[in-house]
């Protein structure tokens, strides 16, 4: 447990909490990723404090420009290989697990490992009333150091692919860089069955999508949502998917 660093990344909503919560059962190191004008004086309990410029919102983005400066400038700062990335307003009672699967290339493969996220805020994009593409959850996501700066080393194309939420808009971004594949969004619930297959290949090449609220105790203090909902995409269908494109 203790080859594992946990990135607290974002701004200052409730971040000692969070830390403290994590203290609990972890000893290990903590970095607190943030932003030159986030007061962090009363900030205790992690080992580093880590300050970037903040390049703002932009029009269009959301908080995409600041969730790649935080986690990438964290991430980078880490002395271990395993990262936990985690918003400052989550936190879990216990360190995710990396099962072992098969990997694959569906044809969307831009990680050499996939990283384990979270299925609550995954959009399933065969839901009617929510059917958004590419919405992968940005809550918390742990896997290799190099995989997950790749999932978020790439600000120079999020102009680009702006129309849609900021979730989108960042995973269509990194699969633009690395795959040079453009996929244009009229507005975030622009959706065919190429968007919906896509989506399904991307998140079985390059995600492990798990249960964190039942598996590690995930807490968000902002969002109660049931990760079981049908509009998310939960550990159980994400394992359809893979049997589905393994024949397994």
């Amino acid at each position: 447990m203790q080859d594992v660093t946990i990135v607290i990344a974002g701004d200052n909503r409730g971040t000692q909490d969070v830390i403290n919560h994590f203290r609990n059962w972890f000893s290990g190191e903590i970095i607190f990723s943030t932003f030159d004008n986030i007061d962090t004086s009363h900030i205790s309990r992690c080992d580093q404090i880590v300050k970037s410029p903040d390049p703002g919102t932009g029009p269009g983005m959301g908080n995409a420009k600041r969730q790649c400066v935080s986690a990438i400038s964290g991430i980078q700062a880490a002395k271990n290989d395993m990262i936990l990335r985690i918003r400052p307003d989550t936190y879990l009672t216990s360190m995710p697990q990396m099962p072992e699967y098969t990997k694959t290339d569906l044809g969307m493969k831009f990680l050499e490992d996939r990283v384990l996220v979270c299925g609550c805020g995954t959009v399933d994009p065969r839901h009617t009333d929510w059917n958004r593409a590419f919405g992968l959850s940005d809550w918390v996501c742990f896997g290799h150091k190099k995989d997950i700066i790749r999932m978020h080393d790439m600000i120079e194309f999020l102009e680009e692919n702006k129309n849609g939420c900021c979730e989108q808009i960042m995973l269509r971004s990194s699969i633009q860089k690395y795959l040079g594949k453009h996929i244009p969004l009229i507005h975030d619930r622009d959706m065919d069955e190429e968007k919906k297959e896509m989506t399904f290949r991307t998140f079985v090449d390059n995600f492990l999508i798990e249960n964190f609220r039942e598996k590690y105790g995930m807490v968000n203090k902002k969002y109660g949502w049931n990760e079981k909902q049908d509009i998310y995409i939960t550990h159980e269908k994400w394992l359809e998917l893979y049997r589905k494109y393994t024949n397994g």
